[in-house]
């Protein structure tokens, strides 16, 4: 007989602060490498391209893997295949402390993008097994938060330490107890049971269903509309939040604006990003109504994007960019939710599903700031961040286009 979850345990709440302690790590170690740029920089003699590529290659592990780490966790459970991922990452972690040459710093920090990586594609199906589902926006929030907050320490401690060595040392260390941590604690979710059944309520006697094989796990998913609209909703949501925060103190910069200023001022976006996590899942969780209130925060956030700023007036600026923030940030953890809700996938295929949102989610973020946006716009920072508007624009007509569930 099966647990009833309506009403969270214990457990739920310890897998709930180690899932969001095992997000906050990777995203720490990955945002250490932002202060350390001109150090690392002058010890590796890189162009300005390579340090940028070095900052994005703990992603590119999510690109190609998330979908092969979605069908494991559906197969044998998101924690050995999740824990996999840690302990790679702390290899990563230690071989970036000795790496000598960028080729080597490169692949170092490749591999320490794996526990990100499927977090990311097994954070759906973890909480779903622990929390009914009208809570797991607000608990995705929560875990989304620490990613945020582990960004945050990192651009603010990581300058204090003597060296480059003494930081990645820190990184590893934290890497390597949060995956002690994981395999002591971490239990997989209780159940698999099909579809909706499993969402709405756990119901004491259902039937667990056996784990799927990977082709079955694959026709399933790839045939879901849902599940590609989702896909195609981070895609731009994401591609949208790192040209928003990546360009901002440039941008001001072009305005006139003192480096100092424009970096104190820009911090207000990752602020808003951090406080959206709370309060998007919030204002669905207490309005029942999810679709319109997304829609809304993402046509709120076009706006911000496209003209936030041309605003002249220092305090106005920066509430602007701080609201920007909220709308940008917020609507990430209920998209990242929204596959195991969908009838057709369930805790049963949430993991194959994450995944193919993840590898969108991260192609987003890599490919269209640098590679489509940036190159177009160049210099021009209106045109920049007007088709940053228009990429909100597609957020929110890809959402509309998800069945309701």
């Amino acid at each position: 007989m099966k647990k009833n979850i309506g009403n969270p345990s214990g457990t739920a709440v310890i897998i709930l602060i180690l899932l969001t302690f095992s997000y906050l790590v990777p995203n720490y170690i990955q945002y250490q490498v932002s202060p350390l740029g001109p150090a690392i920089m002058e010890q590796f003699s890189l162009r300005t391209s390579q340090f940028s590529a070095l900052f994005t290659a703990s992603m590119i592990p999510a690109i190609f893997l998330s979908v092969p780490g979605g069908v494991l966790m559906d197969k044998i459970g998101p924690k050995k295949v999740i824990g996999a991922g840690m302990l790679i990452a702390s290899a990563g972690c230690i071989l970036r402390i000795g790496a000598q040459t960028y080729p080597a710093l490169m692949a170092a920090t490749v591999l320490t993008g794996f526990a990100a990586m499927f977090i990311n594609a097994g954070a759906g199906k973890i909480l779903i097994g622990y929390y009914p589902a009208e809570q797991v926006n607000s608990k995705m929030g929560i875990v989304v938060a620490g990613a945020n907050i582990g960004m945050t320490i990192a651009m603010f401690t990581t300058a204090r330490f003597a060296g480059i060595r003494e930081a990645f040392t820190a990184g590893a260390v934290l890497q390597i107890i949060a995956a002690v941590i994981w395999f002591a604690l971490m239990k997989d979710p209780p159940d698999r049971t099909a579809g909706s059944d499993f969402v709405q309520k756990m119901k004491p006697g259902s039937i667990p269903v056996e784990a799927p094989g990977m082709k079955q796990s694959l026709a399933v998913t790839l045939r879901s509309r849902n599940v590609w609209f989702a896909a195609l909703t981070m895609f731009f949501l994401m591609a949208i939040n790192v040209l928003y925060n990546s360009f901002a103190p440039t941008a001001l910069a072009a305005k006139g604006v003192d480096a100092v200023t424009a970096g104190n001022i820009s911090a207000f976006i990752t602020i808003g990003n951090l406080i959206g996590c709370f309060v998007v899942p919030a204002v669905i969780q207490r309005t029942g109504c999810q679709k319109p209130v997304i829609i809304a925060f993402a046509i709120l956030g076009a706006a911000g994007v496209a003209e936030s700023w041309h605003i002249g007036n220092t305090f106005l600026l920066t509430a602007a960019f701080f609201v920007t923030g909220v709308c940008l940030g917020g609507i990430i953890p209920p998209v990242m939710m929204m596959p195991v809700k969908f009838p057709e996938i369930g805790q049963l295929y949430a993991g194959t599903a994450g995944g193919i949102v993840g590898t969108m989610q991260l192609a987003g973020a890599v490919i269209v700031p640098s590679f489509v946006i940036a190159p177009i716009a160049g210099n021009n920072f209106t045109l920049l961040y007007l088709m940053g508007g228009i990429g909100m624009i597609l957020t929110a007509l890809m959402y509309s286009c998800i069945r309701s569930t």
